[in-house]
């Protein structure tokens, strides 16, 4: 029988609130924890009050945030502390900062006052935080991180929650969580939901609902017989396959290329997406032909001593004939990847990358090369297949036309020859005068037994 987690109740996180209308929230105190609540609770589109007391020194953000009317104050005096709480109209969470044990006011609230509050919360169900009181809490607040482009807030945000048992940990935690993520991945979060709005016109929280079954599940492919210009497909069966081609893109594209996507570039996929043509393979071959025993003698006479995968060089007797690679990537481990193939993605003029090929492998190549990856989505995987030998295609005839060296790699998950169409991509590229050079990569068929310790052949094996 299947295993399942183990079920652990201790308070885990389950939803983000969006506040109603005109809710209130209410920070009791002035010191700099109350600045920053406050800053959160605005941000989560909370109507905020402040209350502290008139001799208190109010922190330089506060002043300023009542100053600009974004904020309102409150008098406080302990005498009449529910009532101010009472006070507040729409009142949907109070949190009171002035019982944190290091303040730059003197005199901090004490257990008896806040517990009195907290009651008062309870039988109104108001939510509350108290810090440093963390057994009257019925919220907890985490360190939080929102990622900004400039002045402009994107929607991803983390959070890292210790439930009040280790907040400056927690802090901390989260610091080095996001100095270890790329700098692209809010726009990436928003670029998703640009391509879901082109997409569907359903509810944003919704759609994911109508990608039930698994995420790599066939599907008929553009010029098949179910495909044809006679077949009719109905919104809803449209809405669907676009749906697992996100779901796709989400999983598979990096990050870093998913949050450089311009509107243009999106529209240009989508209108890709919905091509039920197939590109035609080009006929026109203005390079001198290869010869099919020509291109074989070459390969017997090459040995692997001499393979070469430096970049071309020029002089000025002789232009180097621009070339194509054939690169496998290995299982996916940057590690695992060889000598040879590292060298070649730093030093390819275009790089032509399968869908699969690990986010961790494309992060080895330079941000000044030209990296293009299939779009290899439900449906399109030999349209995408076309399109990228038409791209390698175009760079090799334009770089013989300009008579320039330049080196194009289409780069693929595991070995070239193994479910890696490198035998077709070969009798392409010859058939317009170019030969490929493959460069091996270690395939899974033999990296995933050895990684689990399972010998591909074991003398005296039973």
């Amino acid at each position: 029988m299947r295993e399942y987690t183990a079920v652990a109740r201790t308070g885990s996180l389950l939803v983000t609130i969006r506040p109603k209308e005109n809710a209130a929230f209410l920070v009791i105190g002035s010191n700099r924890l109350a600045a920053a609540r406050i800053f959160t609770a605005l941000e989560a589109s909370y109507t905020v009050y402040v209350a502290y007391q008139e001799q208190d020194i109010p922190d330089e953000e506060i002043t300023h945030r009542i100053n600009q009317g974004e904020i309102t104050y409150v008098p406080l005096q302990d005498e009449h502390l529910i009532e101010v709480v009472s006070g507040v109209p729409s009142l949907e969470i109070v949190c009171v900062t002035d019982s944190l044990l290091t303040t730059i006011n003197t005199r901090r609230r004490s257990y008896e006052s806040c517990r009195q509050i907290a009651e008062y919360c309870a039988s109104k169900r108001v939510h509350i935080n108290v810090v440093d009181w963390t057994t009257l809490n019925d919220v907890s607040f985490p360190a939080t991180h929102r990622w900004r482009t400039g002045s402009t807030a994107h929607s991803l945000q983390i959070a890292v929650n210790t439930f009040g048992k280790g907040c400056r940990l927690a802090t901390r935690i989260k610091r080095e969580i996001v100095s270890s993520l790329q700098a692209e991945i809010g726009k990436a979060v928003d670029n998703i939901a640009l391509i879901r709005s082109k997409i569907i016109d359903l509810p944003l929280e919704e759609d994911d609902q109508l990608v039930s079954e698994p995420l790599n599940t066939p599907v008929a492919q553009y010029g098949s017989p179910r495909m044809t210009s006679s077949y009719f497909e109905d919104a809803e069966e449209s809405r669907k396959r676009r749906m697992k081609w996100v779901a796709q893109v989400s999983e598979y594209w990096p990050i870093k290329t998913i949050g450089r996507l311009r509107e243009s570039d999106i529209d240009r996929i989508l209108n890709d997406f919905d091509d039920t043509t197939t590109p035609a393979i080009p006929t026109a071959n203005p390079t001198p032909a290869i010869s099919r025993s020509s291109s074989a003698q070459n390969l017997r006479t090459q040995t692997l001593h001499s393979l070469n995968i430096t970049p071309p060089q020029t002089n000025d007797d002789e232009v180097s004939k621009p070339r194509v690679l054939l690169l496998g990537s290995g299982p996916g481990h940057p590690s695992l990847l060889t000598i040879a193939a590292h060298n070649a993605l730093k030093s390819a003029d275009l790089i032509l990358a399968d869908k699969l090929v690990p986010s961790a492998i494309l992060a080895l190549i330079p941000a000044s090369k030209n990296l293009i990856i299939a779009k290899k989505f439900p449906g399109n995987a030999e349209n995408a297949q076309t399109e990228l030998q038409q791209l390698a295609l175009d760079f090799l005839l334009t770089s013989t036309q300009e008579r320039r060296p330049g080196t194009v790699v289409r780069l693929k998950q595991g070995d070239p020859f193994i479910y890696g169409r490198g035998g077709e991509e070969v009798l392409f590229f010859r058939s317009h005068g170019f030969e490929a050079l493959v460069v091996p990569g270690i395939s899974s068929a033999l990296c995933a037994p050895l990684l689990c310790h399972i010998p591909v052949t074991q003398r005296g094996g039973q």
